[in-house]
């Protein structure tokens, strides 16, 4: 629930991909570590992959 930064998310994101998970940002794209100003992350979703209520829940996430 607070900011989180790159360093953060990025080992847990990996261990949750191996273990069939994935970490979204709220529009739906796999939450990704590319250059930029801040290493501030956006807001994230993190869940099982191929989950029937997944499109439900970017929904909500973007109300």
């Amino acid at each position: 629930m607070a900011p989180t930064s790159q360093w953060d998310t990025a080992a847990a994101q990996g261990v949750l991909e191996g273990a069939g998970g994935e970490v979204l940002d709220v529009s739906g794209a796999t939450l990704t570590y590319e250059a930029r100003e801040s290493y501030l992350n956006p807001s994230f979703l993190a869940l099982p992959r191929g989950v029937d209520w997944r499109a439900g829940l970017i929904e909500l996430a973007n109300r």
